[in-house]
């Protein structure tokens, strides 16, 4: 059996409203989260995968190092999650293809609230460096039911 995954700080919950946003979509934070026992403090990764489930997303995690970020940059964007177990919507890598490691990736911190979205942060390996383990969150689309 493979190694638990990262606990998350419920924050996540804004992230997915961002995403589904930026889909189209939109999703009531709130009733997500009274529907899956959320109160604010950090869940177990199966708690994260099943509230995006619930969200419209397939969540898997993965924890990559640097180098095997490009395996998934076709799959962006994510969440990262940092050691304190926020997170931060990870939208690309720069360069944005290839099999060499970024110089940095694009992470955005907006939360659902924020009236105008913020471009993406740049940040490089050693801005990132204190702050995460490689641990990631893919979020794709969830297939329709049959």
């Amino acid at each position: 059996m493979g190694e638990p995954g990262p606990w998350v700080d419920a924050c996540f919950l804004g992230r997915l409203v961002i995403l589904a946003r930026d889909q189209g979509r939109a999703l009531d934070a709130r009733a997500l989260g009274t529907r899956h026992g959320l109160r604010g403090e950090a869940v177990p990764l199966e708690t994260v995968q099943a509230v995006a489930w619930d969200a419209g997303f397939l969540a898997r995690h993965r924890r990559l190092t640097w180098g095997e970020l490009p395996s998934v940059a076709a799959c962006l964007p994510g969440l990262l999650v940092f050691r304190d177990h926020s997170t931060a919507i990870l939208d690309g890598l720069v360069p944005a293809a290839g099999t060499v490691p970024p110089t940095a990736l694009l992470v955005r911190e907006d939360g659902p609230g924020d009236a105008t979205p913020s471009p993406p942060l740049a940040l490089n390996r050693d801005d990132l460096a204190p702050l995460w383990d490689g641990d990631l969150v893919l979020l794709a689309p969830r297939p329709p039911a049959a």
